[in-house]
Parts: C-alpha cells; structure tokens; sequence
C-alpha cells in the first residue's frame, strides 16, 4: 500500500468529517432559532389559554342558563298579562272620558241642549 493513497484517503476523510461537523453546527444554530421562535410562540398561546380560562370561568354554567331561561319565560308571562290589564284600564279611561265630557257640556248648558 502506498503512503501517498492514504494519506489521501485521510485528506478525503478529514475534509469529509470537518464537512459533516460543519453542517452538525449550522443545523444546531437553525435548532437553537427554531427552537426560540417555538418558546415564543408557546409563550403566546399560554396566554392566550391562560385568556380564555379565565373568560370561560366567567360564564355562566349550564344550570344558571335554565334558569334564566325560565325567568325570561316568566316574565313574558307576567307582561302578557300586563297587556290585558292595560287594555281594560284604557277601556276604563275611554268611558270616564266620554262621562267627563258629557258633564262638562250639561254644565255649560246648566242643563239644557248640548251646543
């Protein structure tokens, strides 16, 4: 074997191995860049969820939207009932109105013919 074919087959091997270092290396620096822009945007959604557990903390369970849907049913009722009421009072105004008005012309007659 001859010394000038091995000591270019470790040329070759030595470039080879500094060559595959090289690219261990950059990789690592791309890893390390990857690997910031990742904790940054874990960081973003942690506080995003930490946001949204708190808005979801404040709603209102599944039981207290029965019973406000019940209430509001409720209450449809109770001014349901309003109306009628309101209609009879209207009905009631309607016909002192009318009373009221055929005094005050009795009156301004002192009894005789309406003008």
């Amino acid at each position: 074997m001859e010394w000038g074919s091995v000591a270019a087959w470790a040329g070759i091997g030595v470039s080879l191995l500094l060559s595959v270092v090289a690219l261990w290396r950059a990789a690592a620096r791309d890893d390390d860049k990857e690997r910031a822009s990742l904790q940054s945007e874990i960081a973003m959604l942690k506080t995003d969820v930490v946001r949204l557990e708190g808005k979801l903390a404040a709603m209102p369970s599944g039981g207290a939207v029965d019973k406000l849907t019940t209430r509001l049913g409720d209450v449809h009722a109770d001014l349901q009932g309003l109306r009628g009421e309101f209609a009879g009072i209207r009905d009631l105004y309607k016909q002192h109105s009318e009373t009221m008005q055929r005094l005050n012309s009795y009156l301004l007659t002192r009894g005789g013919p309406a003008p």
